[in-house]
């Protein structure tokens, strides 16, 4: 054929494809109405015959998808029933740098972590925007240790139809969330059972193994072995312990120098000394070394009780 007859065949061609993409067009607008037909008799009270298919379809535009999130979060619960679940969520927000008018942003990464153990099955209520993970007990922190909060009863998570799309993205995804919005972009990650919760702590290095250890601790629940994970709270008992011993040792020589008179700030090193073997020992009971010969033994010297030395 010459260049006529193929510039024709091409002509053919497009018009073929834009008919069959007005075809395509008008199926997903056929699927769509179906999906919503589907979701008014739902919420009407009729049933898939499967509590998480139901969820899904009326909180999910893209069902696949989302019900193959549900699905993980059910199983998760159903096999982990008396372990841990670790819940993280991301938010990237700008941080303002300046004050002046033209302002210069960076972004700033929040994070919020909580651990609970696992009691009941995933709540699923199809009237609200959200479902709970069922916990007997939790614990919260932000990104100070000194945040942490106990508390009883299930966590819910708010469930948009989109949620499960940030689902484990990678942070650097979040980055570019940051179009105008009123809410800005979480990222979820949800684990499920001691293993995997070590070892996302232990990657993390000696701030999240101390903070992981400290939670459990809160939560009355022990701590999952993990090789890492020993070793730096072996190491960490043995600075805490090395800080008591000195701290002690410390206290009795002021102690010794400010009965036999003397008058050179003695008695302010000795307030910081008392200061420092508070923390030292709030430490050790964290690490569940309360116990221990050595700080039953500083303790019972402390008279007045520790709560009390100035």
């Amino acid at each position: 054929m010459g260049i006529p007859e193929e510039k024709a065949s091409i002509q053919t061609y497009e018009e073929i494809k834009a008919h069959q993409m007005e075809i395509v067009e008008e199926l997903e607008q056929k699927i769509t109405a179906c999906m919503e037909r589907i979701q008014k008799l739902v919420r009407a009270g009729e049933s898939t015959g499967d509590r998480v298919e139901d969820y899904a379809i009326v909180h999910g535009l893209k069902v696949a998808e989302a019900l193959a999130f549900y699905r993980m979060l059910d199983t998760g619960v159903r096999e982990h029933q008396g372990e841990l679940v670790l819940v993280i969520e991301s938010k990237v927000r700008p941080a303002v740098l300046s004050i002046l008018p033209v302002m210069d942003s960076h972004n700033v990464l929040e994070e919020t972590i909580t651990l609970g153990v696992l009691e009941g099955e995933l709540q699923l209520p199809l009237e609200q925007g959200s479902l709970a993970l069922p916990m007997k007990r939790r614990v919260l922190t932000g990104d100070r240790v000194s945040e942490q909060g106990l508390n009883d009863g299930p966590l819910s998570l708010r469930m948009g139809a989109s949620s499960w799309y940030l689902f484990r993205r990678p942070i650097e995804e979040l980055y570019h969330e940051l179009t105008p919005r009123p809410t800005p972009a979480v990222r979820l990650e949800i684990l499920f059972g001691g293993t995997d919760i070590a070892s996302w702590f232990a990657e993390r290095g000696r701030h999240y193994i101390l903070l992981f250890a400290n939670l459990c601790r809160k939560l009355d629940y022990p701590l999952p072995r993990h090789d890492k994970i020993d070793r730096t709270i072996s190491d960490e008992r043995e600075r805490i312990l090395t800080a008591i011993r000195e701290g002690d040792q410390q206290r009795d020589d002021l102690l010794r120098r400010i009965e036999s008179g003397h008058r050179d700030g003695s008695a302010k090193t000795l307030r910081a000394c008392l200061q420092n073997l508070r923390t030292a020992i709030k430490r050790a009971e964290e690490l569940r070394l309360g116990d221990e010969p050595e700080v039953k033994r500083v303790c019972m010297k402390l008279e007045p009780p520790l709560e009390q030395q100035p």
